[in-house]
């Protein structure tokens, strides 16, 4: 039993750790580059600056309003991995902002910061493909845009790329940093984990 246990559970808790540490990187780069933040990273960032807490802190208290509509929204699509991811992702955050500080990757130049930025969105794409993969819950926006998708029959690009745009606004009017980096973000988000999903499937086989 705790052979099937362990041989059930293995491939998808690596899969989540390997997804919390590239959200956590992800983030940091975006962050560090200053050069526009990504759409969930800007409003984290606005969080941080309104309640004057980490920018690990703001992410998690992001977590906690995405968790509560995908709740909502999309429910089904909510699961243990979703909960951990929602409350460790926050302080890898922190861990990998520690870790490229003595970079100064905001001292790079234009075209080093798009390529930057750009391993970042490689970083996020992979990572909730990863969750959506193991099918043991999503990460909060995927799961909204997911439940979304099955009312309206949108695509999932669409209906993600409108939440990240949404989620870019709300960030932005809260102080969060906006620049080059969140125009990326937000044309090339839905597109990376489409293309990651692919690459997954191709690799360890059809879900």
């Amino acid at each position: 039993m705790n052979k099937d246990f362990f041989k059930k559970w293995m491939p998808t808790m690596t899969g989540l750790l390997c997804a919390i540490f590239m959200t956590g990187a992800g983030a940091a780069i975006y962050l560090e580059t200053q050069f526009g933040s990504d759409t969930i990273t800007v409003l984290a960032d606005g969080l941080h600056n309104l309640f004057n807490v980490s920018q690990g802190g703001g992410s998690r208290i992001y977590n906690l309003i995405f968790l509560g509509i995908a709740l909502i929204v999309g429910r089904k699509y909510i699961g243990v991995t979703t909960l951990i991811y929602a409350f460790s992702v926050g302080f890898f955050i922190d861990f990998f902002s520690g870790i490229l500080s003595p970079l100064q990757l905001a001292t790079f130049s234009p075209i080093g910061k798009v390529g930057c930025l750009l391993i970042a969105q490689c970083l996020y794409g992979l990572s909730f493909a990863l969750l959506i993969r193991y099918q043991k819950g999503m990460n909060q926006a995927d799961a909204i845009a997911q439940g979304i998708c099955d009312r309206t029959k949108l695509s999932f690009k669409v209906v993600r790329t409108i939440i990240d745009a949404l989620t870019l606004l709300c960030g932005w009017l809260l102080g969060g940093i906006v620049g080059f980096g969140s125009i990326i973000a937000v044309v090339t988000t839905g597109t990376f984990i489409t293309i990651f999903q692919g690459i997954l499937n191709k690799l360890l086989g059809e879900k």
